[in-house]
């Protein structure tokens, strides 16, 4: 059997002296070291929390309005999330000093960790500090903001936006907007419609946003489409077909057509950007009848490109009007390209023509080839020439060659069997023979 062991009591008490000894001296530790300020303090802070002397937790708070060092304010707010759901305990009224400290006047980053302890804990306390930062001058601390009361789905926000709706002053109806964003409420409707026909550009763009945003938005898309029409200024317009088309709003093609034409050429690179994201077939013919007046050469190399994506050539004459007067030859390749890809037989009679006359080689060269896919026997008499001429390129001569070949009918062939005989004994000849002996196999 085990003795007891009896503690003369005078130990015992010796003990416990010791041990509460040791704890003051932490405790003085720790005090000095958040005196002394700089990394010491911010030490001191975390240790506070790790070794558990909460009685100093009130104190080290303070340094959020007693201290002017950011670094400071940081640590704070990191023992508050680390305290966790003890925090309350250790510091009941730690969302009044959230409250004080989260004004417009202090730091971003360390107002946007208080609003992330607001979510954390989901505290409605904190409401009227959320609202005060509706007007923050630095936007990601305005929708960490809005988006925090939205998740509260807390109605003194409506107020807010209000007031900041009813502003005479631009950039606050923009913070209306960034709000209703997050916060979309029919009883707030009426501001956003007036937004859309704000004096203010850039109160309009917001506008555009904003309604594409809400739970109702495709419901009330019709108000963009409507607003496409009398809107002045070239930027809203081309906001909007970027939204349409974000949105997938298919009922509102026609928006994203007549924008294909608009008279500012901003405008015109949304929709085709529009188009292509969508993959709207409907849209080349829009595209080919700009393209005979289109006066931006790189919104003329988009737009056939993006004919041969949807692999429609419109059907218009935009194709054959650049290859025929565009000035740049590398348009007039790209059209020669594009009317060949697509196998546009109404642009025989212009690649004839450029495969002939046209001045720049890789232009005839392209024609040529282009005149192959289309497989027409009216490109024969063209492409039979091309071969014929002595002044031309062994190259060209060449594509011409092979775009007969490519025609593959008895015509073309019959007329490839004659050139063999022509240019027998030469390079051309030699070249003619091999592909004729490819055909007949």
């Amino acid at each position: 059997m085990l003795a007891t062991v009896f503690v003369p009591r005078s130990a015992a008490i010796a003990q416990e002296s010791a041990v509460l000894t040791q704890q003051e001296l932490q405790l003085q530790r720790i005090q000095a070291d958040l005196d002394r300020g700089g990394e010491s303090r911010r030490r001191a802070i975390w240790y506070i929390y790790q070794n558990k002397q909460h009685q100093l937790l009130p104190a080290a708070a303070a340094y959020l309005f007693q201290s002017e060092d950011i670094e400071d304010h940081k640590a704070v707010l990191r023992v508050f999330h680390a305290y966790g759901d003890e925090l309350e305990r250790y510091l009941p009224n730690w969302h009044v000093i959230l409250d004080r400290y989260m004004t417009p006047e202090a730091n971003d980053q360390v107002v946007l960790e208080c609003i992330k302890l607001t979510m954390r804990w989901e505290e409605g306390r904190l409401i009227h500090a959320l609202n005060r930062l509706a007007k923050h001058p630095q936007s990601s601390v305005r929708l960490a903001a809005f988006g925090g009361t939205a998740k509260l789905s807390n109605d003194m926000l409506i107020p807010v936006l209000v007031r900041l709706m009813q502003s005479e002053r631009a950039v606050f109806r923009i913070y209306g907007l960034e709000g209703i964003r997050y916060f979309g409420d029919k009883r707030l409707w009426t501001f956003l419609s007036d937004a859309l026909a704000d004096p203010s550009k850039s109160v309009r763009i917001y506008a555009v946003q904003a309604l594409a945003e809400q739970p109702n938005g495709a419901e009330r898309s019709h108000h963009l489409a409507r607003r496409y029409t009398g809107e002045r200024d070239p930027e809203v317009r081309g906001r909007i077909i970027e939204v349409i088309a974000e949105r997938r709003w298919l009922r509102h093609l026609s928006v994203i057509h007549r924008g294909v034409s608009d008279g500012v050429p901003l405008v015109r690179k949304f929709a085709l950007d529009a188009v292509e994201s969508l993959n709207d077939r409907r849209a080349a013919r829009f595209i080919s009848r700009q393209l005979a007046q289109e006066d931006r050469r790189e919104l003329k190399l988009q737009a056939m490109r993006l004919l041969m994506l949807l692999e429609n050539s419109g059907g218009g004459s935009g194709l054959r009007t650049l290859l025929e007067g565009d000035e740049d030859p590398s348009v007039r390749q790209k059209a020669a390209l594009a009317l060949g890809y697509l196998k546009d037989r109404s642009g025989v009679f212009s690649l004839a023509r450029a495969v002939q006359e046209d001045e720049a080689e890789a232009v005839r060269m392209e024609s040529a080839g282009a005149l192959g896919n289309l497989g027409d026997n009216r490109a024969n008499s063209a492409l039979i020439e091309t071969i014929r001429r002595t002044d031309e390129s062994y190259e060209v001569r060449s594509a011409a060659t092979l775009a007969l070949a490519r025609i593959g009918s008895k015509e073309s062939l019959r007329a490839l069997e004659s050139l063999s005989q022509e240019y027998q004994g030469q390079a051309l000849g030699a070249e003619i023979q091999q592909l004729l002996v490819r055909l007949r196999k």
